[in-house]
């Protein structure tokens, strides 16, 4: 009874448990984003690495963004090739 009782209990939570947006610095993350990140005094730091290491990504997904540290600029990667910013 005690093991029907905690499968009860789980298939119920699944049931009200649902993707939420995620809010940093902010208590009311905007509900269309996924990620809502809110500052006045900070930025966002996307990581970074050299040429060689963002050739040796594979299969990077369209839309992938890196901070190329060798040439000191971003580069997104369109499902063919890296493309500087």
């Amino acid at each position: 009874m005690k093991k029907l009782f905690i499968i009860l209990l789980a298939a119920l939570s699944f049931h009200f448990v649902h993707a939420q947006n995620v809010g940093i610095g902010t208590n009311a993350p905007n509900p269309k984003a996924l990620l809502d990140i809110s500052s006045t005094t900070k930025g966002v730091l996307l990581p970074r690495m050299t040429t060689s290491q963002r050739f040796d990504i594979t299969t990077p997904p369209n839309g992938l963004v890196v901070y190329d540290t060798d040439k000191n600029e971003f580069y997104h990667h369109d499902g063919l090739s890296w493309k500087a910013l």
